[in-house]
């Protein structure tokens, strides 16, 4: 089955218009539309939305996908983030450093999703490479406290 895009004049297949969902989860009366195809085929609408996009200010839209970014992935507003960053003295929660070309990340538990802190790119990634684990974490320091010791007595050399 082919349907007229309104906005392009073209006759297109059913399956270059996105469907309309409906809104049962408003609890609101099912619309007769309910399930029913787009008027505008995805190629329209795509290219609309692209120019709409364009004629925002860069900085808007770069803020409005960060306000997105951390409700989404970790249930926080920008507002938050910019009180944990206030409260952490705009310093890395493990290093004490500032952040250099990115702003500090949001660490969070990813078995839980709970936030903890922010944490610079290093610490952040040094956390993900021993996998969240205390245990991992304490043993490297571990070592990083008697490495030199142990390499001085196994070559019996004299301090």
């Amino acid at each position: 089955m082919s349907l007229l895009c309104t906005k392009c004049k073209e006759e297109k297949s059913e399956d270059r218009f996105g469907i309309v969902k409906d809104y049962a989860c408003t609890g609101k009366t099912k619309p007769s539309w309910r399930n029913s195809r787009r008027s505008w085929c995805k190629a329209c609408m795509c290219k609309a939305q692209m120019e709409h996009i364009s004629r925002k200010d860069p900085a808007d839209v770069r803020e409005a996908k960060r306000a997105t970014h951390y409700r989404s992935a970790y249930g926080i507003s920008v507002a938050q983030y910019e009180k944990m960053f206030a409260a952490q003295g705009g310093l890395c929660y493990i290093c004490y450093r500032p952040p250099k070309k990115h702003r500090l990340a949001v660490d969070h538990n990813h078995r839980t999703g709970q936030v903890r802190g922010l944490l610079c790119a290093n610490c952040n990634r040094g956390l993900r490479w021993f996998y969240d684990d205390p245990v991992k974490l304490r043993k490297a320091a571990e070592y990083l406290d008697t490495v030199d010791i142990r390499i001085v007595n196994a070559l019996n050399l004299k301090t």
